[in-house]
């Protein structure tokens, strides 16, 4: 059985035109000769969308990322989330939607993976790809400095694999932003030098940033 996914849902699309409205509002308020570790792309530094579980909040998020790749040109993506069950359930969206994304938004070609230990190939590839790239990892991955993430890596001229993922300068995409709460989760996710956040969740927790949607 093949899941058909309705293209405009008017609850997604305003999550959706929430996210990109602000987004828009921002960009024209880059100066040319803006600081160094500033925003590239002139996006706003945190985002928050509050959405039941159940009202398609994964597939908003992705359908957002897409359309600001579509209007903004931005190409990494890195979705933080607080378990391996998360993980492995935002990837089943992404294998559902892949055909119905494709159809909708056909001038961005997209990969997305999860990210385990052993796929430190695909981390490289993903760090040096063009394309638009997404990988979905637990926050746990990054925390603490035994992780690979955290250890020089030949794989990345002898830089640990973070420090190179951070150079990117991703979106980075909470989903269930409560449970990275701790200082140890914050200081994580500071640590991948985000061009922006968007925080999705049924609970934003303390400190979400700007809400631009319920």
């Amino acid at each position: 059985m093949k899941l058909r996914f309705a293209a405009d849902l008017p609850h997604q699309r305003a999550a959706i035109d929430a996210v990109l409205s602000a987004v828009q509002d921002a960009v024209p308020r880059v100066q040319p000769d803006r600081l160094p570790h500033q925003n590239p792309h002139g996006l706003p530094r945190t985002l928050a969308v509050e959405m039941e579980t159940g009202t398609g909040k994964t597939y908003v998020f992705i359908r957002t990322a897409l359309e600001l790749a579509q209007l903004h040109d931005v190409r990494k993506f890195v979705i933080v989330v607080p378990s391996v069950a998360i993980r492995e359930g935002v990837l089943a969206t992404f294998r559902a939607t892949a055909d119905h994304f494709s159809a909708l938004v056909p001038g961005v070609p997209y990969r997305f993976f999860g990210y385990r230990r052993e796929r430190l190939t695909r981390l490289r590839q993903f760090v040096r790809s063009s394309t638009v790239e997404f990988v979905v990892l637990t926050i746990d991955a990054f925390t603490k400095d035994s992780n690979v993430l955290r250890r020089p890596c030949d794989a990345f001229g002898g830089a640990a694999p973070l420090a190179s993922l951070a150079e990117t300068r991703p979106v980075v995409i909470v989903d269930e932003p409560h449970h990275l709460q701790t200082t140890l989760r914050k200081e994580a996710l500071a640590a991948l030098a985000p061009a922006m956040v968007l925080r999705y969740g049924a609970t934003l927790g303390a400190d979400p940033g700007e809400v631009v949607h319920r």
